[in-house]
């Protein structure tokens, strides 16, 4: 495992996470980091204000750090490669979200958040 990979997992600790027993893939496999994604979004919208802010940076940092980072080059990959509407379509709706929640991050700041996640 590399560095990335290792942070990935340090981040799922942190989280109270860890690989399920006989996960075959590695930490940062695109599945497992939106799942994980999905489980801070859960967390934060599941906490209280105060709890909220804490779920919402490990969010953008996760974002920031490692999603943002090598997902749009994979979904184009997947484009390019892909013989199936389906994959293209998803490829495309994911980098879409990718992007749109990269801006949102990017535009929200923490005293907004009062009360909400999203």
């Amino acid at each position: 495992m590399g560095p990335s990979a290792l942070d990935v997992q340090r981040r799922y600790a942190e989280a109270g996470l860890g690989l399920a027993r006989g996960h075959q893939g590695p930490p940062d496999h695109v599945a497992t980091e939106l799942g994980f994604m999905g489980y801070l979004v859960e967390k934060g919208a599941d906490a209280s204000d105060a709890e909220q802010r804490a779920w919402l940076r490990r969010e953008r940092a996760f974002l920031r750090d490692h999603i943002a980072v090598w997902l749009p080059a994979f979904c184009q990959r997947v484009k390019e490669v892909s013989q199936h509407p389906f994959y293209t379509a998803l490829a495309d709706l994911t980098e879409a979200f990718i992007s749109w929640d990269m801006g949102r991050s990017e535009v929200d700041h923490e005293p907004q958040l009062e009360g909400a996640m999203r």
